[in-house]
């Protein structure tokens, strides 16, 4: 996954063949990426917390029956809204020159992405990037079950966007994410 060694047919849809793995950069991508989850972990205990005293504040529900058109609705409203809400984060950590600077800058010291560089933020953003769970559990009401798949998804979308292979010409690989990988190289 990582280098030639471990997947040498694929090593060569990736974005910076030559560049490899830093060890360095590795360790800071999974400290941060430690903090994020303790930072995702601490808005799931207060969702959780809230739901179980009878969800004064989120939109949890045990015994939340939708049919299925109403199940659609959820899924479409969840996408959106979730993505929307990553859309207006991220213009702002760029557009604020402070927060950029003192913040997301910690994303961005990744040039060549990898799999652990979609969760390496500074524990602001992390934070910033997981209370999308307290405003979607607060906004629409969803099963438990529902809400951890949403949690989980917040965790694991940014593997595909940052793992540094892709292609623009291969019709299979073409769906990753070969300008987030500019983004990230390009902006200092």
């Amino acid at each position: 996954l990582f280098g030639p060694p471990f997947s040498p047919r694929l090593w060569r849809y990736k974005f910076e063949p030559r560049a490899g793995l830093d060890p360095t950069v590795v360790w800071r991508e999974l400290h941060y990426g430690v903090g994020s989850v303790v930072a995702m972990t601490a808005w799931d205990v207060l969702i959780r917390r809230d739901a179980a005293l009878g969800g004064g504040i989120t939109r949890l529900s045990e015994t939340l029956e939708l049919s299925w058109g109403g199940f659609a609705l959820l899924v479409l409203a969840l996408g959106f809204l979730g993505d929307a809400h990553f859309y207006w984060v991220h213009r702002l950590l760029h557009a604020s020159p402070w927060l950029y600077r003192t913040v997301h800058k910690v994303h961005h010291l990744s040039r060549n992405p990898n799999p652990l560089s979609g969760l390496s933020f500074h524990p602001i953003e992390a934070t910033l990037y997981f209370s999308s769970l307290p405003l979607l559990a607060c906004v629409l009401p969803m099963s438990p079950a529902v809400y951890t798949t949403q949690k989980y998804a917040l965790l694991l979308f940014p593997i595909a966007g940052h793992c540094g292979f892709g292609s623009t010409e291969h019709p299979l690989l073409a769906w990753l994410n070969h300008a987030h990988y500019l983004h990230h190289k390009l902006t200092h």
